[in-house]
């Protein structure tokens, strides 16, 4: 009796990354035509936003409607973005104000998540200026705002904070990917179920998730990540299971 045992671990590891990577090629061609699509039927809603402001409407409609051209104006510039991507082209960079940027998601959240979600943003004074693709950092906060929202099924507390943070070599040799210097940390933390420990490796692999297949894709934090590293910067989760979730 002849036996071979063979480790086949790395061989599944290559296969496993070879078909992640055709997805994402044929997501990106996929992405590339449903943005043009999406661009079409903006359109006529910034335009019918635009004509409704002229009409004698309440406050509460005229703070709604102020939110949905914003919105809509924003994701305009996303699949602008989009295209961009998917020609290999690159988005320009502007200096953006961090702390106005957690109050238009602070806006946001209260127009369109549940009420039993309160949310509350502290902004430090005399942050370091930031040189960044507004629109990408502002789908990177929404993006972990959504799954905060989706990890907590009941009433709960989302805080969003935005500091400056200094991290010396360090402090930086103890976070991946991270390195000494100055930067702005923005934060957002709920009162969910948290992170299981053993998750923590894969959270940000694309199309990993542990929501039902239709409520999400698995692509919202490797996208984060990926704009995220883009702006020289990095993201730590200091996750409690049971307790919260926080995302510097």
């Amino acid at each position: 009796v002849l036996i071979i045992n063979s480790d086949i671990t790395e061989h599944k590891q290559l296969e496993e990354q070879f078909l992640r990577a055709q997805r994402q090629e044929s997501l990106g061609s996929l992405v590339s035509g449903i943005a043009h699509d999406l661009n079409n039927a903006l359109v006529p809603i910034i335009i019918g936003v635009e004509i409704l402001e002229a009409e004698s409407l309440s406050e509460d409609a005229a703070s709604m409607l102020r939110t949905m051209q914003s919105s809509a104006r924003r994701s305009a510039e996303m699949v602008k973005q989009m295209l961009l991507f998917a020609r290999g082209g690159e988005s320009s960079k502007s200096s953006i104000n961090p702390a106005q940027l957690l109050k238009e998601m602070d806006k946001i959240i209260a127009d369109t998540f549940p009420k039993s979600v309160n949310c509350q943003v502290h902004a430090e004074n005399n942050l370091h200026p930031v040189s960044a693709v507004p629109t990408q950092i502002h789908q990177v906060l929404m993006n972990l705002c959504v799954n905060a929202r989706d990890a907590m099924s009941g009433p709960g507390n989302l805080t969003l904070t935005v500091g400056n943070e200094h991290l010396d070599e360090p402090q930086a040799a103890q976070l991946t990917g991270a390195r000494a210097g100055d930067f702005v940390c923005f934060s957002v933390m709920d009162t969910g179920t948290g992170i299981p420990p053993e998750q923590l490796e894969t959270i940000f692999q694309p199309f990993f998730t542990t929501k039902a297949p239709d409520k999400g894709t698995g692509l919202g934090l490797s996208t984060c990540l990926a704009i995220v590293k883009k702006h020289g910067g990095f993201i730590v989760v200091p996750s409690q299971v049971a307790t919260r979730t926080k995302f510097k």
